[in-house]
């Protein structure tokens, strides 16, 4: 009997999910899932610091504009 993936609707937790699949396995992979967030969340925060601290020929270097990287750079975190 082949089995059918159900995509979890939370990104990255886990990718996706066996029917059948138990809450103590869900609750092993809660700490990955969130290890996996807080890098994403700091690698994101890390860029958009080193984007503002740009200036305007680094930024035409990386063909984004002023308008473009104050836009990023002015974006909260987890977006």
């Amino acid at each position: 009997m082949m089995s059918q993936k159900i995509t979890n609707s939370i990104p990255g937790f886990p990718e996706s999910i066996v029917p059948g699949s138990s809450m103590r396995f869900r609750l092993l992979a809660l700490p990955l899932y969130l290890q996996r967030t807080l890098r994403l969340w700091h690698d994101r925060s890390a860029g958009r610091r080193a984007l503002a601290r740009m200036d305007l020929e680094q930024l035409m270097d990386i063909g984004v504009t002023s308008e473009e990287a104050r836009v990023e750079a002015g974006k909260r975190f987890w977006r």
